[in-house]
């Protein structure tokens, strides 16, 4: 379970003033409050950590070379390179690794105590502009498309293409449900209740808000859990050998092994260590 602290960044001043200024992330995280009050900017900056948490686990980058600039680099990809000032302060804290950004410097360094537990999640952040993708059909086009839209609208595409064919995508919001034109590719919103289905580009702001959030999240759950055992044959000597590293029963390591080498599964054994 992550805990995220922010400081001086943007909008944001004291920060959260309870638990010593640490946000918890459980399963669940819901932020109410008033516009321009930080909340999306505490969102993109626990993403940009828990993906450089997971980088690092991978093996991306070094603990060691990483840089302050580095950092900063990769908080410009959630436009939040204007929001550090001189006594900005950011620590996060997972299973993995522990950051520390203060006085315009960067740390990190490894939990031992907790690495072992780590497990690498599948992180996307969904911007609130994602509206653009159910209107505009070659967003990609646009000059200037932050950096989050452009990598949304590749995972919206990659949704939209494993859709066709798999009929009726049940929505978060009860008696309608997305489909996929198969002539065009076009994304349609079927109301049950009147059996009547109209393009998603003139279904109402809140479908085509929740239409884009819910097929890509939809999509990506469904990846990060399919064909799993040809990804861990297909894993590069470096991950694996950290995969390997994780696993601490010598049968789980033994039939990993094997699968790797030869090819063979024994379906319910990984099932229950893998998947």
């Amino acid at each position: 379970m992550a805990k995220l602290r922010i400081k001086n960044f943007g909008p944001i001043t004291e920060g959260f003033l309870a638990s010593d200024g640490f946000i918890t992330f459980d399963k669940y995280t819901l932020f109410i409050g008033d516009q321009g009050t930080g909340k999306s900017t505490v969102a993109k900056m626990y993403s940009v950590c828990s993906w450089l948490e997971k980088a690092f686990f991978r093996g991306d980058y070094n603990v060691d070379t990483f840089e302050v600039l580095d950092f900063e680099e990769l908080c410009r990809n959630q436009l939040l390179e204007n929001s550090f000032n001189k006594n900005t302060e950011l620590e996060y804290v997972g299973d993995a690794y522990h950051f520390l950004y203060k006085d315009s410097d960067f740390l990190a360094e490894v939990n031992t105590d907790t690495i072992s537990s780590y497990e690498r999640p599948k992180i996307m952040y969904i911007p609130s502009e994602r509206n653009i993708l159910s209107v505009v059909k070659n967003v990609e086009e646009l000059d200037n498309l932050p950096p989050m839209l452009r990598l949304l609208r590749r995972r919206y595409l990659q949704a939209n293409e494993h859709l066709i064919g798999k009929g009726e995508f049940a929505l978060p919001l009860s008696g309608y449900t997305a489909f996929v034109n198969k002539t065009n590719g076009e994304t349609f919103i079927k109301d049950e209740k009147n059996n009547k289905s109209v393009p998603l580009i003139c279904a109402s702001s809140g479908l085509q808000s929740i239409v884009p959030l819910s097929l890509v999240t939809g999509f990506l759950a469904w990846y990060s859990t399919t064909n799993m055992l040809d990804r861990i044959r297909a894993l590069n000597d470096k991950t694996y050998e950290q995969l390997k590293s994780t696993l601490s029963n010598e049968e789980a390591l033994s039939e990993l092994e094997r699968y790797v080498t030869s090819g063979i599964i024994k379906k319910r054994f990984l099932k229950n260590h893998f998947l």
